[in-house]
């Protein structure tokens, strides 16, 4: 089959197409032919800077495909049905299957099924998104959730009681803070403010969301004003972004108080950011339940109660039967023009490898569907 693998290109890493065996599911996985991929910034950062290269390390995490092989043990799932997943994708260095291929193999409790009414375009732009959300907020931020899931926290309190719990959301309009802004709503919390930064373009669409008071990032007393609409303190923070000094700044709205403040990147500068303030790091791998391997840590072992927890989260916004996502919009989507062939010169182009706030400085070209990225997940049809 025909696949993006992170190898090597005249010595130095680079992805490239690549010709590769197709892969066969193991007892508790299916084996999908990939209609759809969506491309998060990770796949083209970790595809240019790999942790370890191969000839057939396939690349890519978010798909929606249609089984054509079940695996021995494999229930609730069957020939021809469509589904969504994620997949390790090439961002750790055990060797794990990745998604931007004609076909893909993964874990049958890791995939939903796509609910009728929605296409596949659209299906591939929640699961790696989505769940990163409901892991952030959930079981690191421990906001009280609207379903069970084993090892649950204890949910987190306001500072006061005087006022409502809040949290802020920055970075609200990418799909991650758009689902975060979504599912922070659904949570049973009475009365929780939810706060969020973005450009004043898509403030309209955040409130419709559920967003109480959006705020532009850009502007200088925004901080003050976010403190201000939280009674004093924000109580807990979910970075979108987390690069440079965005970590620093979603501290600031807690004014020294304790708070909670979950982050993405590993990028962002801790400068500044008070110990009154738990920084929350997470890695959405985990929810695969797999040994995650790192180069500069420990491994993490495989972890069946995370696993558990992504598929409760599907059950709840996919349950078997759905016509609709429940709980969640998804995102607007791109559907870009050609298939596996366009993703590295399109594709990754329009993502870029820089931080976010430096996409402004990429190169521009002529073509509609390369104007830049806004409150939108890119996707490409793969073997229409």
């Amino acid at each position: 089959m025909q696949a993006l693998v992170a190898t090597t290109v005249n010595g130095k890493p680079a992805p490239a197409l690549a010709t590769v065996a197709k892969p066969s599911p193991a007892a508790n996985e299916l084996l999908l032919k990939v209609d759809t991929l969506a491309l998060n910034l990770v796949d083209a950062r970790y595809s240019y800077y790999p942790i370890k290269t191969s000839e057939t390390r396939v690349i890519g995490s978010d798909l929606a495909g249609t089984v054509v092989e079940l695996g021995k043990d494999v229930t609730g799932f069957k020939i021809g049905d469509r589904v969504a997943t994620f997949l390790h994708g090439a961002c750790t260095p055990n060797d794990l299957p990745g998604a931007f291929g004609e076909f893909a193999v993964t874990q049958a409790e890791t995939a939903f099924h796509v609910p009728s009414e929605v296409s596949q375009e659209i299906a591939a732009a929640v699961p790696l998104c989505a769940l990163t959300a409901a892991q952030g907020l959930w079981e690191r931020l421990a906001l009280a959730a609207p379903f069970s899931f084993p090892n649950s926290p204890t949910p987190v309190t306001p500072s006061s009681t005087t006022k409502p719990l809040t949290l802020l959301v920055y970075g609200a309009a990418t799909v991650l803070g758009q689902f975060v802004v979504q599912l922070a709503r659904a949570s049973p919390v009475k009365d929780l403010r939810i706060l969020a930064t973005a450009s004043p373009k898509n403030h309209a669409l955040l409130k419709s969301l559920g967003a109480d008071q959006v705020f532009d990032y850009r502007s200088s007393d925004w901080i003050e004003r976010a403190k201000e609409a939280a009674g004093g303190a924000v109580d807990l923070a979910f970075d979108c972004i987390s690069e440079g000094a965005t970590a620093l700044n979603c501290a600031k709205t807690m004014g020294g108080q304790l708070g909670r403040l979950a982050v993405v990147e590993k990028g962002f500068d801790r400068e500044g950011i008070p110990e009154t303030v738990s920084i929350l790091p997470g890695l959405c791998w985990t929810g695969l339940g797999q040994r995650v391997e790192y180069s500069h840590r420990a491994p993490l072992p495989e972890d069946p109660t995370s696993r558990a927890f992504t598929r409760a989260f599907f059950d709840y916004v996919a349950p078997s039967g759905a016509t609709t996502f429940q709980h969640l919009q998804p995102p607007s989507v791109r559907v870009m023009p050609g298939g596996l062939d366009r993703v590295l010169p399109d594709g990754f182009e329009l993502l870029g490898l820089t931080l976010i706030g430096e996409r402004k400085d990429a190169p521009k070209r002529k073509e509609d569907y390369m104007r830049p990225i806004s409150a939108e997940k890119v996707v490409y049809r793969i073997g229409a």
